[in-house]
């Protein structure tokens, strides 16, 4: 009898330890679901949350692109993950201590310039990973997804029987683990060779690039048009009755639909243009945002969850595609810098608007969103073309 050969092929360590970092990532996310209602909690107006709401995609316009850059260029993206992980964990546990407005929005503002470098420094690194171990983005990226919902359904059962007031010390807390899973990994100095400093050139090779850079606007209109949902969905829930419990489930459901997306996505474009994800998006957020404007009941708006795999996720995907297959290893940093501003603008602009947009009437509000979503749809039609400066040899399951 011949003994069989057979063995099942092991993920690659570094494949584990990047799943765990985007795990740990995304599990305080599901836990800052429920921020706007920490905040209605404390006292503070609609109009007010909006612009708290908007302070971190504010500072990602100005504070994320340099350092991202930096780090990368450098080799440090791990220890700059680790470093602002810390930092943004310190600051989210102190609000938990701090009642006077003023002092919490200083505060909020510290706390937003350490925690808009995570998920830009996280995944700058996970494309280098991609690179160099031959990795699929999207099966890492999966375990964000899969800690925003263990995040929100645990937060949504645990604020049932502390209150909401414990979200800062739960949200902190989740932060330092991060720094720990962080420390896990190897530095990307060891990943590839950490390029020496460069000029300004190295943005205006980014920018030269016209079809990476109308994909980034496709992509930030669509992001942005999930703005009201974000920052007033547990409002709109509460009002209707629904209990904290629920709203954690509701969430939960639309970001596990974007188990599959992210899964698959990568296998099923077959080295195809990815922007195919983001026109898919911009339709489906269109779609998503013309029933939300109506107001629906619970059963409506559960299958309008599951449209956030399309509307959400899809464009995020493609977007970390088209940078792994356009952008050479030395300038990831940079263009994932580009992004992070180009997707804050979006972000920004409706966030702010947001709370005037809720006062204005639910209809008001969704449609708005609605019309952003149509608007992306221009941007990602005609051919996919070479990159005119960064083109660089990319594996073949990027």
């Amino acid at each position: 009898m011949i003994a069989s050969t057979w063995r099942p092929k092991m993920p690659d360590p570094l494949s584990i330890k990047a799943s765990g970092v985007y795990l740990s990532l995304y599990l305080h996310y599901g836990v800052l679901s429920f921020l706007p209602l920490w905040l209605s909690h404390r006292g503070i107006p609609p109009a007010t949350i909006g612009i708290l709401m908007a302070i971190p995609l504010l500072l990602r316009l100005v504070a994320v692109a340099p350092v991202v850059a930096w780090a990368g260029r450098r080799g440090r993206l791990r220890d700059a993950l680790i470093l602002f992980a810390l930092l943004g964990g310190g600051m989210a546990m102190s609000t938990g201590l701090i009642y006077d407005h003023l002092i919490l929005l200083v505060v909020f503002t510290l706390f937003a310039l350490a925690w808009d470098q995570l998920p830009v420094l996280a995944d700058a690194y996970a494309v280098i990973a991609v690179r160099a171990r031959n990795l699929d983005y999207g099966r890492l990226r999966v375990w964000g997804s899969l800690g925003v919902v263990g995040g929100a359904l645990g937060a949504g059962g645990l604020f049932q029987v502390t209150g909401v007031q414990a979200l800062p010390w739960v949200a902190g807390g989740l932060l330092v683990l991060l720094a720990l899973a962080a420390r896990l990994m190897p530095s990307d100095g060891r990943l590839g060779e950490a390029d020496p400093p460069r000029s300004k050139g190295d943005w205006k090779a980014v920018f030269a690039d016209r079809q990476l850079i109308l994909a980034m606007a496709a992509t930030s209109l669509v992001a942005g048009s999930h703005g009201v949902l974000l920052a007033f969905a547990s409002i709109q829930f509460a009002a209707k009755g629904w209990s904290t419990g629920t709203t954690g489930l509701l969430i939960s459901i639309g970001v596990l639909s974007e188990v599959v997306v992210l899964w698959f996505g990568q296998k099923l474009l077959r080295g195809g243009d990815p922007r195919l994800l983001i026109l898919a998006g911009a339709v489906a957020g269109l779609l998503r945002w013309g029933v939300m404007a109506l107001n629906p009941g619970l059963p409506v708006v559960f299958v309008l969850q599951l449209l956030n795999a399309t509307s959400a996720i899809a464009p995020l995907l493609a977007m970390m595609l088209i940078i792994a297959r356009r952008v050479p290893a030395p300038l990831v940093g940079v263009a994932q810098g580009v992004n992070a501003v180009i997707m804050g603008v979006g972000l920004a602009v409706v966030t702010l608007a947001s709370g005037v947009l809720w006062e204005a009437g639910i209809a008001v509000a969704y449609g708005t969103m609605a019309v952003m979503s149509a608007l992306a749809i221009p941007f990602v039609l005609g051919r996919e073309r070479p990159a005119p400066v960064l083109a660089a040899a990319v594996p073949e399951t990027v």
